[in-house]
Parts: C-alpha cells; structure tokens; sequence
C-alpha cells in the first residue's frame, strides 16, 4: 500500500512511460529501510543497482502453498464494495495502480473487480513464480543474499543484517488472506476513500434534495 500511497507517480511512470532509471529509483527509496511485495520484488535489480550496498532477502514457497495463498487474497476482494468504492477519486486512482502493477508485474489484467469477477490464472501465476525464483537464484549477489526460513525464528536473519535479536515472538501476519480486510479497515488510503464516499454521497443527497424542493416549488 505504501508504494500506492507515497510512490503511486514515480511507479505509474516505470509502468506506462519508460521510466526507471537508476536516479529514479534512488530518489523512490533513498529514504526507505526495507522494500517489500510487488511491484518492488519485481524490479530488485534495478534497486541493487540504485544501491550497491542494499541486503536481500528471498524467501520460496512450495508454489501450490504460494499459488493457493495468493489466489484466496485476489479472491477476497468483493464486488459489491468495490462497486460502491468506485465513487471515490482515490480508488479509482489505486485500481489503476492495482492494474498496472499486476500487468506489469504478473503478465495479466486482474484488477479489482467491480461488476464482474475478475480472472484468476494459475497457470501463468505458476509460471510466473518459478521464472522469477530462478532469475532471482542465479543472478543474485551472494554476499549480500539470504534465504530466510520461518520455521528459523529471528537469529539467522538477524545475524544476516547485524541486527539485535528482538524481545518478541516471531510475527506471522496475513494468515488465510486477513491481511486484505485489515488494509481495507485500517489504512490510512482506504479511511481516505471511505471519507471521500461519505462526502460525495451526502453532498448528492443534499443537491437531489435542493433540487427536488425547487421542482415542488415552482
């Protein structure tokens, strides 16, 4: 989401107009401790490239776990909010963020589905999936890469980046796709689009009233 919220130009002009040099990609992330999920895995060469020194993290999945887990989060997504969610200036503009990341990214137009259901292929998602583990496997640099393993806890990835081992249990978010209903009722983007609804929705029940007030009067 954050890469809609703060980088939605920048990325829109890599998709649609050739762009994606290395100064843009130093100016998007020149900032940024960590980089994670599409569109950035995609484009991770070009982010080493923008910073030499950046660390790697890579972990793969069996593909039918990774495939059905990311079939059940694109199909979580229901038709009849997104209906109402189209009123809102800021969704539209997401969508078509949604849109390019997923074409530019995956290879196809699964975008969220308004009136129909969008297209799930798990053929081209399967596909998909082994070309980029094994492009990421050949051609990263080993000296700066880390296979992470869950089932580890947090002592090899903190000895990877020199980093404290913290306090806490090892989070595990995202189980059986909650991660889209939490975005959708907490970020901070879609508290903005459900105000924008609001907005519009009773600046047109005022305006219908007014007008038909005028109607009866005159």
């Amino acid at each position: 989401m954050e890469n809609f919220q703060f980088l939605n130009h920048q990325w829109m002009k890599i998709f649609n107009e050739n762009g994606g040099s290395k100064e843009d990609f130093r100016k998007m992330f020149e900032n940024v401790d960590a980089a994670v999920d599409a569109p950035c895995f995609f484009y991770w060469e070009e982010i080493i490239q923008a910073f030499p020194d950046v660390k790697l993290i890579f972990r793969q999945r069996p593909i039918e776990e990774w495939n059905n887990s990311l079939k059940n989060q694109f199909e979580s997504y229901t038709l009849s909010q997104n209906a109402i969610r189209m009123i809102s200036p800021t969704f539209r503009k997401f969508r078509r963020f949604f849109c390019a990341v997923n074409r530019n990214v995956y290879g196809f137009n699964f975008n969220f589905p308004v009136i129909f259901k969008s297209h799930y292929s798990e053929l081209l998602m399967r596909k998909t999936y082994r070309m980029h583990n094994t492009h990421v496997l050949a051609n990263a640099p080993k000296d700066r890469f880390h296979v992470i393993d869950f089932k580890k806890g947090w002592e090899p990835l903190c000895e990877f980046l020199n980093a404290a081992v913290p306090e806490v249990p090892f989070p595990h978010k995202n189980k059986n796709a909650s991660i889209t209903q939490e975005v959708i009722d907490n970020h901070p983007v879609f508290m903005k689009i459900r105000m924008e609804i609001i907005i519009i929705f009773s600046v047109s029940v005022v305006a219908i009233a007014c007008l038909s007030w005028c109607l009866c009067k005159f």
